[in-house]
């Protein structure tokens, strides 16, 4: 009785998960916030935040949180200040048709005023008041300091 022996010529098998060394992380120390610029020759160099940036960003974050909870809250509100649709009459009289087409006009102005509501709520409160403050930290964020 002959036994043949055959050996795999590729690489062995990785062992199991739990025999693998657990993964080395670099030590805690001291983290630098830093971004990356190109210069007018394409170059990249480092830049820090200042800590006027880093205040701005953080209330500019706030600004924007702000933003996004007036629109939702105005929307919301929207949705809310529109009637349900009024049904369509169940037998096709005169007058029953005639007054769909009341109600129907009826619910068309009640609609179009909370519309112009939310507009003007918006407008007043995003696009004049926020935005244009929110711009203006983005801008001192992003901006250089001209020597």
């Amino acid at each position: 009785m002959s036994t043949i022996l055959t050996t795999d010529t590729a690489s062995p098998a990785p062992p199991p998960a739990h025999y693998l060394p657990p993964p080395v992380h670099p030590p805690a120390g001291h983290v630098e916030r830093v971004t990356v610029e190109a210069d007018a020759a394409g170059e990249m160099h480092e830049t820090m935040l200042t800590g006027r940036q880093w205040a701005a960003l953080a209330l500019t974050a706030g600004v924007f949180l702000l933003i996004a909870g007036i629109t939702t809250w105005d929307f919301t509100m929207l949705r809310s200040q529109i009637p349900p649709p009024p049904a369509a009459p169940s037998q096709l009289t005169k007058e029953s048709v005639e007054l769909y087409q009341a109600l129907t006009a009826h619910y068309t102005s009640v609609v179009g005023a909370a519309q112009e509501r939310a507009i003007q709520l918006f407008d007043r409160l995003i696009a004049v008041s926020l935005l244009p403050v929110f711009t203006g930290m983005i801008g001192f964020i992003v901006g250089r300091e001209r020597p």
